[in-house]
């Protein structure tokens, strides 16, 4: 969905892929799974490599911590996602 092989996804910062002017709700989210170590129910317009838009649904992130406690990022899963051209609710 976002055009990034693997190893781009990998390192990528998800604050990156969301559109302009969304990157401060995103950053809410972001600072929120900081808080409480996972938060859910987000719904965000993000950016692809290519440039196309894409809202994602109910996204639910979370921190990546081993058994020793050492943080190694976060991870996120969604529901849905809607390309913005395809998206009729007005977005």
């Amino acid at each position: 969905m976002f055009e990034y092989t693997r190893q781009e996804f990998v390192r990528f910062p998800s604050r990156l892929s969301a559109a302009p002017g969304g990157q401060s709700d995103w950053a809410g989210f972001v600072r929120s799974v900081t808080e409480r170590g996972y938060a859910s129910g987000c719904r965000g317009l993000r950016t692809a490599k290519s440039g196309r838009r894409c809202w994602t649904e109910d996204v639910t992130m979370w921190h990546l911590v081993d058994a020793d406690g050492s943080h190694h990022g976060q991870a996120a899963v969604f529901r849905s996602w809607t390309d913005v051209s395809e998206d009729r609710t007005g977005g």
